[in-house]
């Protein structure tokens, strides 16, 4: 069976504090305002840390793509100057740049 996810626990839990909620002088056996008080605050909570780390994956989804033009960018440059390297220097000294190329 597949794990739900924290928006579908989220919004189960804030379902069942409303209605309890609702029904504070008469709560199920077992249930007491305390603990629906206390579900409230880590309800909120939870609410809270989900709401951020959505934040953070947008940012990191930014951040991700701006490395990989970056990335690009170096790579492409990096291929430039190796090559003209290669071209400009003798093959005994291709090592010293960290070029391992046999040819």
């Amino acid at each position: 069976m597949a794990r739900k996810t924290f928006v579908e626990i989220i919004s189960g839990a804030k379902l069942l504090i409303d209605g309890l909620k609702g029904r504070k002088s008469n709560l199920p056996i077992g249930v007491s305002e305390t603990q629906l008080t206390e579900a409230e605050g880590l309800h909120k909570k939870a609410e809270e840390l989900n709401r951020q780390q959505e934040k953070l994956k947008a940012d990191l989804k930014v951040k991700t793509a701006e490395l990989d033009a970056v990335m690009k960018d170096l790579d492409s440059k990096i291929s430039t100057i190796r090559k003209y390297t290669k071209l400009g220097t003798q093959k005994e000294e291709w090592r010293e740049f960290g070029i391992e190329d046999k040819r």
